[in-house]
């Protein structure tokens, strides 16, 4: 059976957190699997240091004020939509109730500490490809096909 689209593609995935040793570990693993990564510590440059094809972003929220860590994951959802947010931290039910969000797919993905680097890119691609994934602009009904004039 074929994979789909998505597990194809790069996938491309903003880290935040406090902590060297977190950054660095993530990094090292997902680099090791393939993703492209960008890290930070800087909580507050969140969405300058997210590429604008990121799938996701994974905070370490725990590290921060929780004023500060709500916000920029307001801020995320504000401006980048269709960013998934991964949260990994001792208090998930603080995050969970937050969001206020009905549709779980547009809610953030909340996991509970500890997660491992593999468990948190698993949840991460599971998230992702359980997205409804857009058709190719030549299968929607109003495109228009090269070649064929009407």
């Amino acid at each position: 059976m074929p994979s789909s689209p998505r597990k194809n593609q790069r996938l491309l995935v903003t880290v935040v957190s406090k902590n060297a040793s977190t950054l660095e570990g993530l990094d090292t693993y997902l680099r090791g699997v393939g993703v492209v990564t960008t890290t930070t510590g800087a909580i507050e440059r969140l969405i300058e240091m997210t590429p604008v094809a990121a799938a996701a972003v994974i905070l370490f929220p725990d590290e921060y004020s929780p004023d500060v860590a709500l916000g920029a994951l307001g801020t995320l959802k504000k401006l980048r939509p269709d960013v998934l947010a991964v949260v990994v931290t001792n208090e998930p039910r603080r995050f969970v109730d937050a969001t206020g969000e009905e549709d779980p797919a547009a809610s953030p993905l909340v996991m509970p500490k500890p997660a491992w680097a593999w468990t948190i890119m698993d949840a991460v691609r599971a998230r992702l490809d359980a997205r409804p994934q857009e058709p190719p602009i030549d299968a929607q009904p109003s495109a228009r096909r090269p070649g064929r004039h009407e």
